[in-house]
């Protein structure tokens, strides 16, 4: 079963991952916080979450002080702030890790999926020029279309059906009536508004969050890209 997923561009899965090159790493202005969360890496999903402080923090990547050391090209899942039930979580690649004092490290992160406006301000960050519009690398398109996912290596075969809320030629937002664990690596077929199947792709989940309507609100980057007819389609 494929079980890691690297952020160099956020499309290549592997067993062994690896630091981006140093052209990849900061894309966004990082901004100083102070707020607290937790941290867990992906290789132990039944080991206790590390509390970690946030030091700095943009739309690309995050720099957390914790008491654990977790050595840089693993990945980890980073809970985003917020209340209880709505707080969802991130994956993230450690880059760097350095002493921070006794104890302590400090561990330089990119998210496999840019954070949107609205995550950022979750982090209390003050800063001018916060657009509202989403700062990405590729558009999204908001979309009526629908989604078949299985679980890629899962024993059980999980399938399921999932809306599709947004999509570009590189990533799909997908809400799903069921919790997926982040990494997990999926195979989407997507359909058109009239049920119309346009594309079968395999994509890995980078971000989840609970929604007020009971459903989980998941990022999943492609790995691979639909073409511009397809993304006509269902768009």
């Amino acid at each position: 079963m494929l079980q890691r997923v690297l952020p160099s561009l956020g499309r290549l899965v592997s067993r062994k991952s690896s630091p981006p090159p140093a052209e990849e790493r900061r894309v966004w202005v990082r901004h100083p916080c102070r707020t607290e969360t937790t941290v867990q890496s992906t290789n132990d999903p039944q080991s206790a979450p590390i509390a970690a402080r946030v030091r700095n923090v943009s739309h690309g990547g995050i720099m957390l002080v914790a008491d654990h050391r977790i050595d840089a090209g693993e990945l980890v899942s980073i809970d985003l702030p917020g209340d209880g039930a709505n707080r969802g979580a991130v994956l993230a690649c450690v880059l760097q890790t350095e002493a921070a004092g006794t104890n302590e490290w400090a561990l330089n992160c990119a998210f496999s999926a840019e954070l949107s406006s609205d995550d950022l301000r979750q982090f209390d960050v003050a800063f001018p020029g916060l657009v509202e519009a989403e700062q990405r690398s590729r558009i999204r398109y908001s979309s009526q279309a629908a989604a078949v996912y299985e679980v890629v290596g899962d024993s059980t075969a999980e399938r399921g059906t999932a809306e599709v809320l947004d999509v570009s030629i590189g990533d799909v937002g997908l809400a799903t009536t069921h919790a997926i664990g982040l990494g997990t690596l999926l195979n989407v077929e997507l359909s058109d508004s009239g049920g119309h199947r346009v594309a079968t792709m395999l994509a890995s989940v980078v971000s989840a969050r609970p929604s007020t309507e009971g459903r989980f609100i998941l990022g999943c980057n492609f790995l691979g890209e639909l073409n511009e007819e397809q993304l006509r389609q269902l768009a």
